[in-house]
């Protein structure tokens, strides 16, 4: 199993060297099955709530969180008891994460200036009380859920500021985030090479 080991080696380098990110084995457990096979340290049993104590739960709560052991465990068994050909699986992940690192790097500006718009509708909706009372007529008539606002009545002035608040403040686009995002992808390209034919 060396190209496994050389992915898990390059996976612990880059975990070690961007220490805040914890998602490869999570990419790596969603994509091949292993999430609904193997469960994350810290899940929740689901069987003995109801769907309304389901429905409170994070995605975190329900799946835990997954190891690089347990992951490159996942692989092992898929390569040795399930015969995946070893070099096609860790080829197929090393990409998939790669992929998903250019995304968050390339989109990171989009996402932002997504965020800025979505500021000045909230803002406009605050300064509308016309507008305000349209939208929750709308809702009224076909209730959306939007994170951040209330599921049932209406959309106080009061929810409308909590929420632009926090748009506002995520908003703000970080040359410094952006170029982190860049090394992180960047990174992970260099220290996969060896594993990926």
């Amino acid at each position: 199993m060396l190209l496994i080991s050389q992915l898990f080696a390059a996976a612990r380098t880059w975990r070690q060297e961007f220490v805040a990110d914890s998602s490869i084995a999570l990419y790596i457990m969603l994509w091949t099955g292993g999430s609904d096979v193997v469960p994350g340290v810290g899940a929740v049993d689901t069987v003995q709530l109801s769907d309304e104590q389901k429905a409170q739960l994070t995605i975190g709560q329900i799946l835990g969180t997954y190891t690089l052991e347990q992951a490159q465990a996942w692989l092992v068994h898929l390569v040795a008891d399930l015969h995946f050909d070893e070099g096609f699986v860790v080829g197929a992940v090393a990409r998939a994460i790669d992929e998903e690192l250019e995304t968050q790097a390339e989109e990171y500006g989009q996402s932002r200036a997504r965020l800025r718009e979505t500021a000045r509708e909230l803002d406009a909706l605050l300064n509308d009380p016309a507008a305000l009372a349209r939208y929750n007529a709308l809702r009224q008539r076909n209730p959306l859920r939007i994170a951040g606002l209330p599921d049932l009545g209406d959309v106080t002035v009061r929810d409308l500021r909590e929420l632009l608040g926090r748009v506002r403040q995520e908003s703000g686009a970080s040359l410094d985030e952006q170029q982190e995002r860049q090394r992180r992808w960047q990174r992970w390209r260099e220290l996969t090479a060896p594993s990926v034919r």
